[in-house]
């Protein structure tokens, strides 16, 4: 999971571009599972739900819903070169190859969207990701981290829909 998150963070801070739009959401659906234990699904939604321009800065809503008990809703403030933009979408997407990853099509409910795979390995930690880069909000298609420093922990999200704001 920490190689995913920095492989996000590392998309996420490159981003220096256009802006996302007011509206941007998506909808993943997470695993995770720890040892041999069964794995716990959720379902997590992102949504831009204003922007600040003088402060250039969104407003991000994030529900995640388990498979029991009421959801858990917070708003974060977060400037608007921390989301990637399409400019960087575009630039990891025409670059992939040299960065290592390969361009694969990933299905997104009726959607083929073009993805960078990217994989990467943490030998300290212990750790193995994936993660598919595309042209949606948040620029997360789909990522996979295997841990097997201590338990075994094994996570995935899959993005589930897109909606790209006005």
């Amino acid at each position: 999971m920490k190689w995913v998150i920095t492989c996000s963070a590392v998309l996420f801070a490159v981003s220096s571009f256009a802006m996302p739009k007011v509206g941007d959401r998506v909808v993943y659906v997470t695993s995770t599972s720890t040892g041999g234990s069964p794995a716990v699904t959720t379902r997590v939604t992102q949504e831009l739900i204003s922007f600040d321009a003088a402060a250039n800065e969104f407003t991000v809503r994030q529900t995640i819903a388990f498979p029991t008990g009421t959801p858990q809703v917070t708003t974060t403030v977060i400037a608007s070169d921390a989301i990637p933009s399409t400019d960087v979408i575009n630039q990891i997407l025409s670059s992939c190859a040299m960065m290592g990853g390969v361009t694969e099509r990933v299905a997104v409910g009726r959607t083929n969207v073009d993805t960078c795979k990217m994989v990467g390995v943490d030998t300290v930690g212990g750790e193995q990701g994936t993660i598919w880069i595309g042209m949606v909000p948040f620029g997360t298609v789909k990522s996979e981290s295997v841990t097997t420093a201590g338990p075994s922990v094994r996570t995935s999200m899959a993005l589930e829909s897109f909606v790209l704001g006005r």
